[in-house]
């Protein structure tokens, strides 16, 4: 595929993922542990909710900000280039289009007062505005960015002022609780900002409230240890700028329209952008699938390592042609996709893909005669580098759904992972360290399913998973040193 149709096919989807609305319609259905609440311009209720269910307490808000139909982006859409009755893309068009969306969140301490730090802001409304005053080739990262700044002078002023307000109130603290009349205010600067308001006849926010259960009281002593480790956690957040609500991928879109545009296009992404021709296509239910299955399952195509499972469960056929054809086909670059819904044993088999490339780099270090040819000569670098035989083997898991990558990378190394521990059971004396040390002098008791059998994984994205395992492994350095442990 021709460079030009790489960057049309970019230059479309960049374009469209600034009309990716965010799915207030999920945020809006309550269960035991949320309630959500519509709030209507000028409505004077107090910002809050005191009658939590028995036995739980109010844990925080998020108000949603600027309610709107994602009809609104059809209507747009239609004006810039009408799309024919009965048109293919028009009916899925319509389809993701149903629903509420909003244009920024807020959340709110239990107190109900405003985190400014945590606002985020969808790039749908501002995206809106700009199209209608200045055409669809006005749509940039470098100008959302621009908008951000203006927004952010917005809330710090508006942020002063309610201090302001504050310190002259004798209420002390209740008086910088978020107010009735701040909702309708942060929606019209929204509106402002954007260029786009929504029509009036829709709510002008979204409270959800969010419950915890109520703490048992404890002694003025001390604090228990998981209690002292969350206060770590918090106070290492970064103060964040203003988060995107709806979509993080634009300026990676523009990363790559950037290399394509300077003829430096990576063969992932050219492979990832071009489809594979008719001729490529494997039907495996075909004559010709069952011989690429019967080839992709030899013996000698094999992953050398299996993950520690229980050894009567073997891969399923599908699943071991997925591995096989991965480790084949990624021997030097490349996508490889395994599609499959939930349950059908992605996870079991990103666990066999692990193994193997642990075992891979083993290979590599078992021809080491010893220990220091592993690092190149000492230069003007502080720290030795590795040899290049043995980089290239690093993973990162990433997703756009956080909780399924910080789930993989929590479970790995858990003992409930493995099934039979007594041949790495030497791995666990550092993994238990880190894992159960808060500070030099305070550790916190680890359940049984939080038992850790090594250091495979870790939870990072976020300054505070990042701040939580540096500080833990500095910490860790010491002991590691003394245990003469090499970790992988």
């Amino acid at each position: 595929m021709s460079d030009a149709r790489l960057l049309a096919i970019l230059d479309f989807w960049h374009k469209l993922e600034f009309f990716i609305p965010f799915d207030l319609e999920s945020r809006a259905q309550a269960d035991v542990r949320r309630k959500s609440l519509w709030r209507v311009y000028n409505d004077m209720s107090p910002v809050r909710y005191d009658k939590p269910p028995e036995g739980m307490r109010v844990s925080g808000y998020t108000v949603f900000l600027g309610v709107f139909d994602k009809a609104d982006i059809r209507n747009l859409l239609d004006g810039l280039r009408p799309i024919p009755e009965g048109d293919a893309f028009e009916d899925e068009m319509r389809g993701d289009l149903k629903g509420r969306t909003c244009m920024a969140s807020l959340d709110l301490c239990p107190e109900g007062r405003p985190l400014f730090q945590s606002f985020k802001v969808s790039t749908l409304p501002w995206a809106i505005g700009r199209v209608r005053s200045d055409g669809l080739g006005a749509l940039s990262s470098a100008a959302f960015q621009a908008a951000l700044l203006k927004l952010q002078d917005l809330l710090t002023n508006l942020a002063a002022c309610r201090s302001d307000f504050a310190g002259d109130d004798p209420a002390g603290d209740l008086s910088t609780s978020l107010m009735p009349r701040e909702i309708d205010e942060l929606a019209d600067l929204l509106a402002q900002w954007s260029g786009f308001r929504p029509a009036g006849h829709h709510p002008a926010a979204l409270l959800e409230v969010r419950f915890g259960k109520t703490p048992p009281q404890r002694k003025t002593a001390g604090a228990t240890d998981s209690a002292m480790e969350e206060k770590d956690e918090e106070d290492s957040e970064d103060t964040q700028d203003i988060g995107i609500l709806n979509s993080f991928f634009i300026p990676d879109l523009e990363r790559a329209m950037a290399s394509v545009s300077a003829g430096e296009t990576p063969a992932a992404l050219r492979q990832y952008l071009t489809p594979l021709p008719p001729q490529d296509r494997c039907n495996l239910f075909s004559a010709q699938g069952r011989e690429t299955i019967v080839d992709m399952l030899a013996p000698d195509r094999m992953n050398r390592g299996r993950w520690f499972a229980d050894p009567r469960h073997a891969m399923s056929l599908m699943q071991q042609f997925a591995i096989n054809a991965a480790t084949t086909r990624l021997a030097g670059d490349g996508l490889f996709s395994v599609n499959g819904p939930p349950g059908t044993g992605k996870t079991t088999l990103l666990r066999d893909i692990v193994a193997d490339n642990i075992t891979r780099r083993a290979r590599v270090l078992a021809r080491l005669a010893c220990p220091a040819d592993a690092l190149l000569p000492m230069k003007d670098d502080k720290i030795r580098r590795l040899v290049p035989e043995l980089t290239g083997f690093e993973m990162v898991v990433a997703s756009s759904n956080n909780a399924a990558v910080e789930n993989i990378s929590n479970d790995l190394p858990k003992r409930a992972s493995v099934w039979d521990r007594e041949p790495i059971e030497y791995l666990q004396p550092v993994a238990h360290k880190l894992a159960a040390e808060v500070t030099d002098d305070r550790c916190r008791a680890l359940s049984d399913k939080d038992m850790p059998w090594g250091l495979i994984a870790a939870a990072l994205g976020n300054s505070a998973n990042r701040y939580r395992f540096s500080s833990r492994l500095s910490l860790c350095q010491s002991f590691i040193a003394c245990k003469g442990v090499l970790l992988p």
